[in-house]
């Protein structure tokens, strides 16, 4: 686990990186996308240096390995309890698998926690549909198509989607995602 920031901060992002990235690409893409002094001066970021979240049964239809998914859900559930003894505000965040997997993560959990999906969706229809969603998503994304990704969230009631031009890897430096994730951090982690 890789982590940065001020262990006497209020609040923590969690973020978990995407399929076939490590911990290193996902600090290097946080870092492409925002300051890192803002991001760092307010909240404590982890990042996991596994290259994946779960495996799939078939990667053309995202058909997951369920039990693999359980794994990581219970981890991360442990992972926030303990967090919590110590955090005011937890955030859960993520890009594309990594997305998912905190999608999944956050509307598994005993309380409600807010979620940052970069190019994610909910693997499943989850009882729990108040969770606050930030997303945001490409036009061009082939990967995760957005008529899907739409259909997904459209049974959520607090999801605020945010559409750019770009394609499934092209987020990190287009400008109105920067401004999206700097208002997320401003608005969410320093509150």
């Amino acid at each position: 686990m890789i982590h940065y920031g001020d262990n006497n901060s209020k609040n923590a992002m969690i973020f978990l990186h995407g399929y076939h990235q490590s911990a290193c690409d996902a600090r290097n893409k946080l870092k492409e996308t925002i300051n890192t002094n803002e991001l760092t001066r307010y909240s404590m970021v982890i990042y996991f240096p596994n290259r994946s979240w779960f495996s799939y049964k078939n990667e053309n239809s995202f058909e997951y390995d369920n039990d693999d998914l359980c794994k990581t859900r219970t981890y991360l559930h442990k992972m926030i309890q303990q967090m919590e003894l110590k955090f005011k505000k937890i955030f859960l965040s993520g890009y594309s698998q990594g997305a998912c997997t905190a999608i999944d993560a956050a509307f598994t959990y005993t309380k409600t926690i807010p979620i940052l999906s970069i190019s994610g969706f909910p693997l499943q229809d989850y009882m729990n549909k108040n969770n606050t969603i930030f997303a945001t998503h490409g036009k061009r994304d082939k990967c995760i198509r957005l008529v899907d990704v739409r259909q997904k969230y459209k049974k959520y009631n607090n999801v605020l989607l945010v559409l750019s031009e770009a394609d499934h890897w092209g987020f990190w430096h287009i400008k109105t995602f920067q401004l999206f994730f700097k208002d997320f951090i401003e608005k969410e982690l320093i509150r």
